[in-house]
């Protein structure tokens, strides 16, 4: 198991082939309906994975690289509202936006650069560039949070790990539970879930 800066994960071969997966204990920018509704596909998957939306949505972190592989999720999307929503491509972009013109005018209020399509490559080029910082600002602003609530709780630990340090782990973990409430944040996204 190696880990990133964002999340836990484990790496694997079999053959040429390389897997890896990242361990989110709560994924961010996706709703709690969308989790239900997630599992629930998911229930008799073996083994079980995220569709290309819910990944796209996950990779919308602070990473630069995480724009590119958005970008080819998009590319594997068939609903043309997804490819509008998620393609990082200022030449996709622009044909669907002459393909879906009215689609893309009512998805303009989710995704703001999309009035742009009328115009040249190189300012819906600008507008991607500008959404990509913003989107790692947001990313940053949320993880920041998270940050500062480890803080506490790393000043916290050294008492909840004494008191739990002789107990099984059932009741070792409703004591974590119970101290953790008030110092780590129940919340992992800001209400907002989609580019």
């Amino acid at each position: 198991m190696a880990e990133s800066s964002l999340a836990p994960y484990l790496e694997f071969r079999r053959g040429a082939l390389r897997v890896r997966t990242d361990f989110f204990t709560r994924p961010p920018r996706i709703s709690a309906s969308a989790l239900r509704r997630l599992w629930k596909e998911q229930e008799d998957r073996d083994p079980p994975f995220v569709g290309p939306v819910d990944l796209a949505l996950l990779k919308q972190t602070d990473r630069e690289k995480d724009y590119a592989v958005i970008g080819e999720l998009a590319r594997l999307m068939v609903d043309p509202k997804e490819q509008l929503l998620f393609s990082r491509s200022a030449r996709d972009l622009m044909r669907l936006g002459a393909e879906h013109v009215e689609l893309a005018r009512r998805l303009s209020i989710k995704r703001p650069l999309l009035r742009r399509l009328g115009g040249t490559r190189q300012e819906i080029e600008r507008e991607l560039d500008a959404e990509r910082r913003a989107s790692m600002r947001a990313n940053e602003q949320r993880l920041s949070r998270f940050e500062r609530a480890a803080r506490r709780w790393r000043a916290a630990w050294v008492g909840v790990d004494r008191e739990i340090a002789a107990l099984r782990l059932i009741e070792a973990h409703r004591i974590v539970a119970r101290r953790a409430v008030g110092v780590l944040p129940f919340r992992a996204t800001s209400g907002r879930s989609r580019p």
